[in-house]
């Protein structure tokens, strides 16, 4: 989206096929004696003469520049370097290459929908329509062979194949092989880098790499994440290197760092961002001519929708062509001198653009083929390339290429040299063999022409230099590109948190995903393999919708209100075309042949966080509830045992007995109240008023187990029974400070305001504060006349830069002790914020869950709501957070690893993306909070941490979308013409769930003074695959009665063993396109593990869950048996020993893999067992029968 920052500018990558086209002027001028370029379009000559395939070779003069020619054979004219030039007799040039490479970047939903950008629907918002951009570029290769285009977002290339004749896909699959259209990314969308989960980057990638594999064997080599703002470490080290990615190239960085790379000639290099491999090193690269984009140069859009900046070339007069020709020169000079080597990348196209693609690549043509013409022909120095590009260059060689190519290019002048000598290694082993092929193609053609032949020594010469230069040595960069800023005020922090609805439902559906795929692979109770053909038709519609918001405009939070309600809708209805084929696989494993006379209304109740269970709430009524079951079965998709509390809304307050099936031991429990109790502002109900809590323990790994609730009378000389559903403080029953042990830390609170005032063997004077900023609002808090900055949808910035927090304080405190733990219950002097604070028996933690909304805006203020954390861990000035769920980044106050940066906005400059966990420690403490959706958040002060948890602003910050985040409960609206997009209601509601942690000398119950065995990391992990995996909850009702339900089983697991706690089996997916290799009736899965734990995380006193560890396969299929077992990169489109032999190693340690010293499953070997390192994830296509 280029309209997100006033930067422009161009990168462009070269393909390995098309780098033929440098080899052909040599012959052309052998035969013609002459050089010359056609501009045209699909459409238009912008010539007199006739051009057909029949023109003979004659020189002509036409102005400007301009020779017929046939086009439809040879559309472009590259010069080689030597030669062929006849304005110098030195053969020995120093030539800079030049990759041009075609590209548009096509937002899966941002300011129109899906659906609306595809075909072109709503132009009143965007005139754009991808279907027009994929076949006019279709139709632009077709007609040029020497051009090239790169593509990334598979979701829209695939709603257009859907629709393409058979003839249509035999010739894109042609222009596919012969690599002028490239698929680089290939997943389903370009996703976010800060508010992802790294579960569902994989999803979305692989989604997009079985449709390249499957249609067109294509399997993508380089990364292309040209618009996300910011760039995580995970994105380097498991998104590229371990997805069999070679380079990373994108847009944006911070401004600071942008110009400190440009005068450092650090524009591109290396980036090893794992801490606990020996080796993930990928080249990574910016793009946009390092402007800060991914656009072209300045001036030199071709494109129908480039406004002021279209400029095209073909009607220009000589003179003025020249001058054009020499201010795109000047910038590529300025490119070439950021960065090191002798090969640069210009990215020409932006977003949606092409929709014309005719009328781009004639413009593209005529500026490739002139500058090259003028170079090679020219009499009188009218485009001195020399005083242009010196000393460095004296002669550029630009054409069409891809990232593919650019990338083997950057990779030979970087190592490939030094290789081939200590190694003896073929210096040009896959490269030479593409030119080999181009001088085929060459000399085919030329035949057709002309009965001559092709000096294939001298055309296959490059560039002198490259054999004798010494190997480049770039930069090596260990952390990452947060947080993002394009000016002193602007940090592009505020999105971490925007929309928390829509992050949390994108977490809860891709967990929901994991198990769905774990539920379909489940043996029926017969022992069979249900292929049911609707599994895979519905979880696709989950994963296609799965895989769209993971979209850097999706889950960010920074689409259009329409949009981001319709990324809504998709995620529920792909939830709701699985949810019955999981309940009726349940069924069928717990009920056998009768799974369709019982339990009938066996629902998944997924908006437990808001109190809300149709089923409970209307078998609970005071007329139900006297003569009617409850069932539950709860769903643990961990591959190990864990216990859970369960809780679960009912209409009616009491007593209730809950009954294991599995178990002989009955538990009575009474009922809490809830705090979502009451209207909302439209009138609705909001919520059931109680709630029924309990400990679902021994969940076994892969699923389920059944729980029986039934309403029980209250115990004899007890008060009413609506009022005796837990026991609540009256005013002076509890004394003002409650001590309080769970069996893992002690606490104290105080019970007049519910406030923490001790956690451990640290007094605080309150854990936690509540409060917000107010928004910057230009019109009102401008400072200077050219300072206008909002905050919105992309941009937090408070209205002062160091703005003290408006605090929010509590007023009442409610203690409620009941059979699970005490829970208090706190309001505040806001009534938009109450909280309620378990401390639940047996648990590691203290479970915060908080109710924000609807923030008032009223006064016109945009308010960032922001819960601080008061502890007393001396962090002194740094904290970690997680990258996208995996590894942790440290982070310190005011600090840059990379550069000495100036922070402008000293609250917005030192926010980062908390995905699911952010900590400080000293060496005698250590204090985590465990998130359950993606957040923003800081240590502003030592012994601090603070979670943006909502915001509400009411201006737009001008980065594109045009809105204010000013999410409401009724809607809004239509936009002009027909409506003027008006929020209806009030703010919504937010309800989530914060678990603390603390680790400290004498938190445990024993008061002990020992040094703690854990430190941050290892406390926020015990309980992150927990928050991300939570228990699945579904409810059936029927009426009591002595005969029951004739369960075949009340539970049911699918592993025959768990896992340690350190490994977490991410995927088990049935592959249905997979064919059987033998005759027996056979499956085939797709299996994920991952090493939870980094290197040195577990500060036990063995280290134990930071040791490599082993498992069998086997475990993971009760009942079948392994035929076969390959090991494939992460999204399973390629084997790993091939992708080892062929990656491209930057460094000497490259070779180096995380796996280096462990077996990889051998098919018959003992349990078929593997070794996982720390923080590895390791992926197989099993076969079993």
């Amino acid at each position: 989206m280029t309209s997100k920052v006033p930067s422009i500018a161009v990168c462009h990558v070269g393909s390995i096929v098309l780098f033929c086209v440098l080899l052909l002027p040599f012959f052309l001028t052998a035969f013609w004696k002459q050089t010359f370029l056609l501009h045209h379009d699909h459409n238009h000559n912008h010539d007199d003469t006739d051009m057909t395939t029949d023109i003979k070779p004659t020189t002509i003069v036409v102005p400007p520049l301009v020779v017929p020619f046939p086009v439809q054979k040879y559309a472009a004219v590259f010069p080689t370097n030597s030669s062929s030039n006849n304005n110098s007799n030195n053969n020995h040039f120093k030539t800079l290459n030049i990759h041009v490479v075609a590209h548009t970047h096509d937002d899966v939903g941002w300011l129109k929908t899906v659906e609306q950008y595809f075909h072109g629907w709503n132009q009143s918002i965007q005139h754009v329509c991808v279907d027009d951009i994929l076949t006019t570029v279709v139709e632009a290769l077709v007609e040029n062979p020497h051009r090239t285009f790169t593509y990334v977002e598979q979701k829209f290339f695939g709603m257009w194949w859907d629709r393409q004749t058979d003839e249509m896909k035999r010739t894109v699959r042609q222009l596919v092989h012969n690599q002028q259209l490239t698929f680089v990314n290939g997943g389903w969308c370009m996703h976010d880098e800060a508010t992802t989960h790294y579960i569902g980057m994989i999803d979305q990638t692989t989604l997009g790499h079985d449709f390249l594999k499957k249609e067109f064997n294509v399997i993508p080599k380089v990364g292309w994440q040209l618009d996300p703002f910011g760039h995580s470490s995970t994105q380097a080290s498991l998104l590229t290197y371990r997805m069999g990615l070679d380079a990373l190239y994108f847009g944006r960085i911070d401004y600071q760092d942008l110009s400190q790379r440009h005068a450092t000639q650090e524009c591109e290099g290396l980036w090893n961002a794992s801490t606990s491999w020996k080796d993930s090193t990928v080249f990574w690269g910016l793009t946009g001519s390092y402007g800060g984009n991914y656009g072209p140069p300045t001036g030199f859009c071709f494109d129908v929708h480039c406004d002021a900046d279209f400029r095209p070339l073909l009607p220009l007069n000589r003179s003025a062509l020249i001058r054009s020709l020499e201010d795109f020169l000047m910038q590529v000079r300025q490119q070439s001198d950021r960065t090191k080597g002798r090969h640069v990348m210009l990215t020409m196209g932006s977003d949606f653009q092409y929709q014309r693609a005719g009328i781009n690549f004639a413009n593209t043509d005529y500026l490739i083929g002139t500058i090259m013409h003028l170079q090679q022909w020219q009499t009188n120095n009218e485009l001195d390339i020399s005083a242009i590009f010196g000393p460095r260059f004296d002669r550029v060689n630009i054409f069409y290429s891809s990232p593919d190519y650019y990338t083997e290019c950057k990779y030979n002048e970087t190592i490939i040299h030094s290789q081939s000598k200590s190694q003896g290694r073929s210096p040009d082993n896959h490269v030479s063999q593409t030119v080999a092929a181009s001088i085929r193609s060459l000399r085919s053609l030329v035949a057709e022409d002309n009965n001559n032949s092709i000096d294939t020594a001298t055309a296959a010469t490059t560039t002198k230099e490259d054999d004798d230069e010494i190997p480049i040595s770039w930069t090596v960069k260990q952390d990452d590109f947060f947080p993002y800023s394009d000016c002193p005020h602007c940090f592009w922090t505020g999105y971490f948190t925007s929309r928390p609805a829509l992050k949390k439902l994108e977490r809860v559906s891709s967990a929901f995903l994991m198990a769905a795929r774990q539920m379909e692979s489940l043996l029926d109770y017969d022992g069979r393999m249900d292929k049911n053909s609707r599994w895979r038709g519905s979880l696709h519609e989950l994963e296609d919708a799965s895989g769209v918001v993971q979209h850097h405009d999706g889950v960010s939070g920074t689409s259009k209100q329409h949009v981001a309600n319709d990324y809504a809708k998709r995620l529920q209805a792909g939830i709701d075309a699985v949810a019955p084929l999981m309940i009726q696989k349940i069924k069928r494993r717990l009920l056998g042949t009768k799974a369709d006379s019982f339990l009938k209304n066996l629902s998944f109740c997924q908006l437990l966080n808001e109190t809300k269970c149709d089923v409970s709430t209307t078998a609970t009524t005071p007329s139900n509830a006297p003569t009617s079951d409850l069932f539950v079965v709860v769903y643990n998709s961990l591959a190990w045992k864990r216990n859970a509390y369960v809780q679960l809304p009912v209409s009616t307050g009491g007593y209730y007995e809950i009954h294991q099936l599995d178990n002989s031991d009955d538990e009575s429990t009474t009922t809490l109240p809830s705090i979502l109790a009451q209207p909302s502002s439209n009138g609705t109900d909001n919520g059931a008023p109680f709630l029924i809590k309990f400990n679902a323990d021994d969940l076994p790994p892969l699923g389920a187990t059944v729980y029986q609730i039934r309403k029980k009378d209250a115990p004899k000389n007890t008060v009413r029974e609506e009022d005796s559903h837990s026991k609540v403080t009256t005013e002076n029953e509890y004394p003002l400070l409650l001590n309080i042990t769970t069996g893992h830390f002690v606490a104290t609170i105080n019970t007049r305001t519910g406030q923490i005032v001790r956690l451990g063997s640290r007094a605080v004077e309150n854990l936690t504060t509540w409060g917000y900023y107010t928004s910057f609002d230009g019109k009102q808090d401008s400072r200077q006349d050219n300072d206008h900055q909002n905050s919105g949808a992309y941009i937090f910035r408070p209205s002062t830069p160091n703005q003290k927090l408006q605090v929010v304080s509590a007023v009442k405190g409610r203690v409620v002790n009941s059979t699970t733990g005490i829970e208090v219950h706190v309001t505040y002097s806001e009534p938009w914020i109450k909280t309620t604070t378990r401390f639940l028996k047996d648990v590691s933690y203290v479970e915060m869950e908080y109710q924000v909304g609807p923030i008032p805006a009223s006064d016109r203020r945009g308010k960032e709501v922001v819960v601080r954390y008061n502890t007393m861990v001396d962090n002194q000035a740094t904290f970690y957070t997680d990258s996208n769920g995996r590894e942790f980044v440290k982070r310190q106050r005011n600090h840059r690893p990379t550069w000495d940066v100036t922070v402008y906005e000293p609250i917005a400059g030192n926010y980062y993306p908390v995905n699911t966990a952010i900590f400080v420690e000293d060496p005698t403490s250590a204090f985590a909070i465990v998130t359950d959706r993606s957040q923003g958040g800081t240590s502003m002060t030592d012994g601090t941490l603070e979670i943006m948890v909502h915001r509400r602003t009411v201006v737009d910050d001008w980065r594109g979308v045009s809105e204010a985040i000013n999410e409401t409960d009724g809607g809004m609206t239509p936009y002009p013409p027909w409506g003027n997009a008006t929020r209806l209601g009030d703010g919504i509601v937010i309800r989530g769930t914060h678990r603390i942690l603390l680790e400290s000398s004498g938190s445990a119950e024993d008061d002990n003074d020992e040094i703690p065995e854990l430190g941050g990391a290892a406390l926020a992990r015990s309980v992150m695959d927990e928050s991300f995996a939570e228990p699945l909850v579904f409810v059936a009702s029927a009426t009591s009665s002595k005969e029951g339900i004739p369960f075949i089983a009340t539970s049911f697991s699918g592993l025959n063993e768990c896992l340690p706690k350190n490994v977490m089996l991410l995927t088990k997916q049935l592959l249905h396109d997979e064919e059987p290799t033998t005759t027996t009736t056979t499956t085939t899965y797709l299996i994920r593990l991952g090493h939870q734990y980094g290197v040195d995380e577990d500060g036990g006193k063995n280290n134990n869950l930071s040791r490599p560890v082993t498992i069998s396969l086997d475990s993971l299929f009760p009942e079948q048996t392994i035929a076969k077992v390959e090991e494939t990169t992460l999204s399973g489109n390629r084997d790993i020993s091939v992708w080892r032999s062929e990656r491209m190693e930057w460094t000497p340690t490259s070779s180096s893999f995380p796996n280096d010293d462990d077996k990889q499953a051998v098919n018959g070997s003992a349990n078929n067992s593997i070794t996982i390192q720390p923080m590895d994830i390791r992926t197989f296509k099993v076969l079993v029968k």
